[in-house]
């Protein structure tokens, strides 16, 4: 993880300073959902730690936003709060289409996972069992199949070919 944030800011807080920012946006209905809100654990899993802000804004148009990669739901609140907070800062500041146009501009993310995580497999998986695991995700994931794309399929496509040529170690 690149960025780690604890925060001593309680959840009520940070809840409060959200409800201020959308205020000052105009925006009047958002909603926070974490399995974890509640929790003091220095440590919560995946799923207890990740929290979604949803909110509508003026124009109509629905936004989401997740964080999971923080150790506690506290800490991924604030981060996203932090990050609200300076998308409406930069409207103010009358450069948000031209952040927004930076950011669009952006490579995407390199995938890092693991060619049996791509097909969806353990680590030990014999080859027959990844072979066919991926001629059931090519289906689903092809360009021209609906829900499919370009980037799905070339991930799955790398992750096969890995595994054909013994260029995975198992862990």
């Amino acid at each position: 993880m690149a960025y780690s944030l604890r925060t001593n800011v309680t959840w009520a807080q940070t809840y409060s300073e959200l409800e201020e920012q959308f205020a000052l946006w105009g925006v009047r209905d958002f909603e926070v959902r974490s399995l974890g809100k509640a929790s003091r654990a220095d440590y919560q899993d995946g799923e207890t730690r990740r929290v979604t802000v949803r909110w509508t804004s003026r124009g109509g148009q629905e936004h989401t936003l997740t964080m999971a990669d923080q150790d506690r739901a506290v800490d991924n609140l604030r981060v996203l709060f932090l990050a609200i907070k300076a998308v409406r800062l930069n409207e103010v500041r009358g450069i948000g289409q031209l952040a927004q146009d930076y950011y669009l501009r952006l490579a995407a993310p390199v995938s890092q996972r693991s060619p049996y995580e791509v097909l969806n497999l353990t680590p030990h998986a014999p080859l027959e069992v990844a072979e066919a695991s991926y001629k059931a995700l090519a289906k689903l994931k092809h360009p021209d199949t609906p829900g499919g794309s370009e980037a799905a399929m070339k991930e799955l496509n790398e992750a096969i070919e890995q595994l054909r040529g013994g260029q995975v170690a198992l862990t």
